[in-house]
């Protein structure tokens, strides 16, 4: 068993993780569980109303050490209103201690807030969470105002506390549901179950799954939009000035069909290894330029003068280069997201053109004082 609980954030942030969350209010739970394991925590469903962030602290809500992140997963459909609401609840699996006292942070993505559905379910599924109110005293020092709790047990938002409700009214499977969420203007968001056979997201960014009695499963490989390509970077430089980074990657995939980015157009991924996006940038296709027999195409972003900043989220350059079913990728950018990349342990980066789309997962990144270099 677990417990389902509706909330509200508003007012103003006074904490953040990952996912760009310092714009954002929270609301914050105290969970001691009860038995030890790896428990599931996701804002997935219809009754969450924006694009959240969630994450897990131990021992101190404002200053102790992180336990895990997420901002999108995949398959953690919201009713937000946007093309990607499909992926824009957030989901995590800590590995909890019986005993020991952690706090469940409820964010948003750049300042988004509103509604949101929080699942928790302890290991073993053996009854549901022990959640209580957690005043967090960085909330209080920065005497935040204007929060209304909402039907959350222990939930704080704004400096005030949440009322309490039943763990056991509603249940939700914290697992992978094949779910479709079909928003009208004025009749409000549906969600309707897709049938068994039907495509659906894994947890691998760029492969589709299968859906089997309600759940996401086994990866399809029948077809070329399904199949993930291994994308294997041979550099990958990160450098972190102020609020700000900078990344010089370089690296190679096969591609079984043609690519033209004249054609589709292409989005860079950057993500953590617990999957949230650091980073994502879409150059459209009618910036590249096609040459020596549409075997080269290159983007060259344009600077805004006096400011710095470019178009496509950032991207200064990218080259791409077929030769055979091979395809050479370089690419430099620049954007405040990218700060974040240069303190990750690894990294997951993603390149999307049309239906093909390729990824490395393995990579591993070392550094100090800024400066992160990335590899297998």
């Amino acid at each position: 068993m677990g417990g389902t609980f509706i909330g509200l954030t508003s007012g103003e942030s006074a904490l953040s993780d990952c996912g760009k969350s310092g714009r954002s209010p929270e609301v914050v739970y105290q969970w001691t569980p009860a038995t030890s394991g790896d428990a599931v925590i996701d804002t997935c469903g219809i009754d969450t109303l924006y694009d959240t962030v969630l994450y897990v602290r131990q021992d101190d809500c404002s200053s102790g050490p992180s336990v895990v992140c997420n901002d999108d997963a995949a398959g953690c459909a919201v009713d937000d209103g946007t093309p990607n609401g499909g992926r824009h609840g957030s989901r995590v699996q800590p590995r909890v201690t019986a005993g020991v006292t952690y706090f469940i942070v409820v964010d948003g993505y750049r300042g988004a807030q509103g509604q949101y559905s929080l699942t928790v379910t302890p290991p073993g599924v053996s009854g549901a969470p022990s959640l209580a109110p957690a005043v967090e005293a960085a909330r209080q020092r920065q005497g935040a105002h204007g929060g209304r709790g909402g039907s959350s047990p222990g939930g704080s938002s704004g400096g005030s506390e949440g009322s309490s409700a039943d763990p056991s009214a509603r249940q939700d499977s914290p697992d992978k549901a094949c779910l479709a969420v079909s928003c009208d203007a004025r009749g409000g968001c549906e969600r309707t179950s897709l049938p068994d056979g039907s495509p659906c997201q894994t947890d691998d960014p760029c492969a589709l799954g299968v859906c089997a009695a309600g759940q996401c499963g086994a990866v399809d490989t029948t077809s070329a939009a399904g199949r993930p390509l291994d994308l294997q970077m041979s550099q990958l430089a990160l450098r972190g000035t102020g609020k700000r980074g900078r990344v010089i990657a370089r690296g190679v995939f096969s591609a079984p069909t043609a690519i033209d980015p004249t054609m589709t157009g292409v989005t860079i991924e950057v993500r953590a290894p617990n999957d949230s996006l650091l980073y994502e940038a879409r150059i459209p296709a009618a910036r590249f330029r096609a040459s020596r027999g549409q075997t080269v195409f290159r983007y060259v972003g344009m600077t805004t003068s006096g400011a710095g900043a470019t178009e496509a989220q950032g991207i200064r350059r990218m080259l791409l280069a077929v030769r055979g079913d091979r395809v050479g990728v370089q690419l430099t950018a620049t954007a405040p997201e990218l700060a974040d990349a240069v303190h990750q342990p690894g990294l997951t980066c993603v390149l999307r053109l049309g239906t093909v789309c390729a990824r490395d997962r393995e990579l591993v990144c070392s550094g100090s004082a800024g400066i992160a270099r990335c590899g297998p």
